[in-house]
């Protein structure tokens, strides 16, 4: 059950461990072998259909994870972990925090993250727990949902790779009736190379070190408001919270999403209207939410 501290912080990070990995590798390789035997695959069609059955199987089993979790102090951690994992990649220093994974695994941590969250806001969230008992439950549950994204993220990846370089892609078992999948022939060598001159790009977030101060500038010559008077109004929910010792703090579903745009419409002198537009850029919500399995498609094809 890895739950990884900071060597320098009180920041932390959730990923899955060998066990996990093991258990699938089992439960996968049975079902391949029960609707598909175990080969071999030579033909471009049948390792397709295998890709695509293990793609939605993974897509099917993070939806149900999903569903049967309605704790808004589950996604409370969900998005604290994700607020740590957006600070330490603006400060650029991964590797001074964690060496447990690498920072191409903890780009796609994030991604899962962020995934995650943006379920959330099809399921109807109760408030049945404090966020240290959730924190305490959730953990060999939130191992395992990343362990999920993660593989398939992977299985994404195999997709995209098999239909740019037609047939690329083998499947087979080793003598343990475990599944292998792998790249052919050459192709190995080729991915390999990409993956060397792209090695920059997948460790190192793009960062533009003016891009919040840019962004402040636009909002307030659009919108005639400065991102200042949006963080005093969020800091004095969050300090409103606080000095009523109510739960669920610190999380957004806490907040009074109405009052907020109340109040920062009369303490910035714009219309309401204005203020609730700014708002609801600013938060995760169905309406700007993609569907899990639109999601995942959307990341193969990109």
């Amino acid at each position: 059950m890895p739950r990884y501290k900071s060597k320098i912080n009180d920041y932390e990070i959730v990923w899955f461990d060998q066990g996990v990995i093991d258990h699938y590798n089992k439960h996968i390789s049975k079902l391949i072998i029960d609707k598909f035997g175990k080969g071999p695959f030579d033909s471009f069609d049948t390792t397709n259909e295998i890709l695509f059955f293990l793609n939605n199987g993974f897509i099917d089993q993070m939806k149900c994870f999903l569903a049967s979790e309605k704790s808004l102090a589950f996604y409370q951690y969900v998005q604290i972990l994700h607020d740590n994992s957006n600070e330490i990649v603006m400060a650029d220093n991964f590797n001074e925090h964690f060496d447990q994974i690498s920072s191409q695994q903890f780009a796609l941590y994030r991604r899962i993250l962020r995934f995650i969250l943006e379920q959330s806001t099809y399921i109807e969230l109760v408030f049945a727990e404090s966020l240290e008992i959730a924190k305490k439950r959730v953990l060999n549950f939130l191992e395992e949902l990343i362990h999920i994204g993660y593989r398939l993220f992977n299985i994404s990846n195999l997709i995209a790779s098999q239909q740019l370089i037609e047939d690329a892609v083998e499947i087979f078992f080793n003598h343990e009736n475990l599944y292998i999948i792998d790249y052919k022939h050459h192709y190995n060598a080729i991915i390999d190379q990409i993956n060397e001159e792209t090695r920059s790009h997948l460790e190192k977030a793009v960062k533009d070190n003016k891009a919040g101060e840019d962004f402040a500038d636009a909002m307030e010559k659009c919108f005639g408001i400065s991102f200042r008077d949006i963080n005093r109004e969020v800091k004095a929910m969050h300090q409103n919270q606080i000095e009523n010792d109510n739960e669920p703090y610190p999380c957004a579903g806490g907040f009074d999403l109405h009052s907020l745009i109340d109040n920062l419409s009369h303490n910035s002198n714009v219309s309401y209207e204005i203020a609730e537009k700014i708002i609801s850029g600013l938060i995760i919500s169905k309406r700007y939410s993609v569907f899990f399995s639109r999601k995942c498609l959307q990341s193969t094809i990109n």
